[in-house]
């Protein structure tokens, strides 16, 4: 009776040990991997995608979980908010409309004005979604036009443009003046593309002698708003082509900036051009 008292004591010690070095190791094991089990962590939410990404870019900005660099970070919040499943994500509502639509333009209009509303209505990359080759110009015009949801169509309650510089009404524009411009804008890594084709007045005397850009953050215009003056020498030289590329960079990825351009001649400033908006992102790549 003694001995198998002693056996099993000696078992017991033994099962003991043996836990006692499993759990050390799982302890280990678990320090190491400690850095995998680490995610990032941000709820998307918004009205619009857009705004989803603005808003992950501020809440995770000091969260080295969800990237070292801002492009890391920016591609996390990209995917955080294109995956979003949640009632938050407002959008999902509209997208559902849309995919609901084939017949028309199915289109749903939102932006910070009505021509960054157009031009996302007629955005080539993903259109499809929405309609087609039925989102015409006059499609997405009649559209923007349309909406009379504040949350979505940030002009109808306040002036984000930048009109507020350069107002005037039709009937005093000075016919010498530069004409008003039309431009469009590549997005890229950091940087944004601005083309457009000179409209001249026909008097060699009225000739355009330089352009001035100016642009801001979307979403927080209280940031300022930035000015870039074009002297005719930086464009082509023979302006006779007409065709003009410009290319602002230093930017930020994952934020919306609106931008217009304004000519300029001897006899002033021509009327602002309409405002285009676009992002920028690392996953752009232009090869220019």
């Amino acid at each position: 009776m003694i001995i198998f008292f002693i056996f099993f004591i000696i078992n017991m010690n033994h099962i003991i040990s043996l836990i006692l070095i499993i759990t050390i190791l799982f302890l280990v094991y678990f320090n190491i991997k400690k850095e995998a089990f680490q995610t990032c962590n941000y709820n998307p939410k918004g009205t619009t995608e857009l705004i989803c990404r603005d808003d992950c870019m501020e809440s995770i900005k000091s969260d080295a979980f969800c990237g070292k660099t801002n492009e890391d970070k920016s591609r996390n919040c990209a995917m955080m908010c294109r995956n979003c499943d949640s009632p938050q994500c407002l959008w999902l509502k509209r997208e559902e409309k849309i995919r609901n639509t084939s017949s028309v333009c199915g289109f749903v209009p939102w932006g910070p004005d009505k021509q960054a509303c157009e031009d996302r209505c007629m955005n080539l990359e993903d259109r499809d979604l929405w309609g087609g080759d039925k989102c015409t110009q006059d499609a997405c015009r009649q559209i923007c036009d349309s909406c009379k949801d504040n949350d979505y169509c940030k002009w109808l309650d306040k002036d984000t443009s930048l009109d507020f510089l350069n107002k005037k009404e039709k009937s005093t524009i000075d016919p010498n003046k530069p004409l008003k411009q039309e431009i469009r804008a590549v997005p890229g890594n950091r940087k944004i593309i601005i083309q457009w084709v000179t409209k001249e007045l026909s008097k060699k005397e009225d000739e355009i002698m330089g352009y001035v850009i100016q642009y801001y953050k979307t979403f927080t215009s209280l940031d300022g708003i930035f000015t870039k003056n074009i002297s005719k020498d930086i464009l082509d030289k023979d302006l006779n082509n007409k065709n003009n590329t410009f290319m602002i960079d230093n930017l930020e990825n994952g934020k919306n900036y609106s931008i217009s351009i304004t000519a300029i001649n001897d006899n002033g400033s021509g009327e602002q051009s309409n405002i285009v908006s676009v992002t920028p992102s690392a996953d752009i790549k232009l090869n220019l």
